[in-house]
C-alpha cells in the first residue's frame, strides 16, 4: 500500500478486523492483535499517519503504547460535549495531543451533536472545548460529510441531512461564526490547515 502511494491508515472501521476491534466491538474489551501492533511498527517506520478514528478505547490505549510517532484522530469529537461512542474523551484527547498527533473536527450531526442549537453553533462549541483540552496546536478540520450516494446507499431512511454542513463549501459559515465568536484569526488559520501542515511535515517521510 506504501509503494502504491498510501500514506495514512485507519486501522479498522467501527467493526473487528485483523488489526483491532473497532467501537462496535467495545464491550470485548480488545485492542490491538499482535499483527495490529507490527502494523503499527510498519507505517512508523514507513513514515504513515496512524489513524485511531473508529478504533475501540482497549486499542486507543495500545496505539498510544505502540506507537513511535505522534498519531491522529482524523474524524473524531469531544465526548464530554457530546457522549456519542465515536468521540474521545478528555483523557484521550491530551494524550494525543501531547504526543503531539491532530484531532479532526467531525461535521456528522450524530458525533457532533447538534439538536438544541444551530450546527454552526454546534461544531464551534466542539472546537473551542477540545481547544481548550489540547490548546490550539492540536486540532483540525475532518468532516467526514455523508455525500449524496453514499446517503441514497447506507440510509435511504432518513429524511434529513446527517451532516452540520451540506457541503465543504459551507465551511465558509464555520470559519465566519469562529471569528465572531471571537477566536483570533491565526488560531482559525492553525484549525483551517496549518496543524495538519505542521503534522505533515513531522511524520510524512
Amino acid at each position: 500500500l506504501y509503494e502504491l502511494g498510501v500514506r495514512a491508515i485507519t486501522l479498522t472501521w467501527s467493526n473487528r478486523n485483523d488489526i483491532a476491534d473497532g467501537v462496535n466491538e467495545e464491550c470485548s474489551g480488545g485492542g490491538l492483535t499482535t499483527f495490529g501492533r507490527q502494523v503499527v511498527a510498519e507505517m512508523n517506520r514507513l513514515g504513515m499517519l496512524v489513524d485511531v478514528s473508529h478504533i475501540a478505547t482497549a486499542g486507543f490505549w495500545d496505539v498510544i503504547e505502540t506507537s513511535t510517532k505522534p498519531i491522529i484522530a482524523t474524524h473524531s469529537n469531544a465526548w464530554s460535549i457530546h457522549p456519542n461512542y465515536r468521540n474521545l474523551t478528555d483523557e484521550q484527547l491530551l494524550i494525543l495531543a501531547e504526543q503531539g498527533g491532530i484531532t479532526g473536527l467531525n461535521a456528522c450531526k450524530y458525533i457532533a451533536g447538534s439538536y438544541e442549537e444551530s450546527p454552526i453553533d454546534a461544531l464551534c462549541r466542539q472546537i473551542e472545548y477540545i481547544q481548550s483540552v489540547t490548546g490550539a496546536s492540536h486540532i483540525g478540520l475532518g468532516f467526514d460529510l455523508c455525500d449524496s450516494y453514499s446517503r441514497a446507499k447506507y440510509a435511504p431512511a432518513i429524511p434529513e441531512p446527517e451532516d452540520n454542513f451540506r457541503n465543504h463549501k459551507e465551511a465558509l459559515l464555520l470559519t465566519a461564526r469562529l471569528l465572531e465568536r471571537g477566536m483570533s484569526e491565526q488560531t482559525v488559520l492553525r484549525l483551517l490547515g496549518l496543524n495538519w501542515i505542521q503534522y505533515f511535515e513531522q511524520v510524512l517521510q
